[in-house]
């Protein structure tokens, strides 16, 4: 078994811990934000299952990975939709918007520059929307610190994973552990915050 297996595990392992955490403030309050945390969540454990299982099958692991990210930009905009007042919200079906790409996918599934890109953007946007919100959220109710933490540690590994001169396996193996530590930072900042709040 490799490094990088053992990795997915540890990484499988963190998003069981993730889910946990996260379970019970979803089924209290039922936001969109929470359940496609939750979807994002089952969808990133399934990407990491088959890869443990037969690395060979690179169309479903991007299928897998699009849903993800997918899932994880709409909670996002889950999260921004719930923070404003009912008169200033937009329309609740814009939330799925990022779903829009499922249709187009099969298009370029096989050309790997576009596939990078597209999910180089969505990993982007996820981390930049995330530091906007649980920023914004720190600095007006001062309890999203987790999630800020989270959000930074996700931020370092996706310049590690993207931008970093390193070994192509190393630039990875740092990533993924990077990726670890902020699922594990995000969920323990929604328990506490919700546990908080409610």
């Amino acid at each position: 078994m490799t490094i990088l297996s053992w990795i997915s595990i540890f990484s499988l392992i963190s998003v069981f811990v993730g889910l946990a955490l996260i379970s019970r403030p979803t089924k209290r309050e039922k936001s969109a934000y929470l359940i496609l945390l939750n979807v994002a969540m089952i969808f990133y454990i399934a990407n990491n299952t088959i890869y443990l299982v037969d690395s060979d099958l690179v169309d479903v692991i991007k299928w897998l990975k699009l849903i993800t990210l997918s899932s994880l930009l709409s909670a996002l905009f889950g999260l921004i939709h719930e923070s404003k007042p009912i008169f200033a919200r937009f329309p609740a079906f814009l939330i799925y918007l990022p779903f829009i790409t499922l249709f187009f996918f099969p298009l370029i599934i096989d050309k790997n520059i576009l596939t990078d890109l597209l999910f180089g953007t969505f990993q982007g946007g996820c981390i930049v929307v995330a530091l906007m919100i649980y920023g914004i959220h720190q600095l007006k109710l001062g309890t999203h610190i987790w999630m800020l933490l989270g959000a930074v540690t996700f931020m370092v590994a996706f310049i590690t994973d993207w931008f970093l001169p390193l070994e192509s396996e190393t630039s990875l193996l740092l990533a993924k552990v990077l990726v670890i530590a902020g699922i594990i930072q995000v969920s323990y900042g929604i328990n506490r915050t919700h546990k908080t709040i409610t």
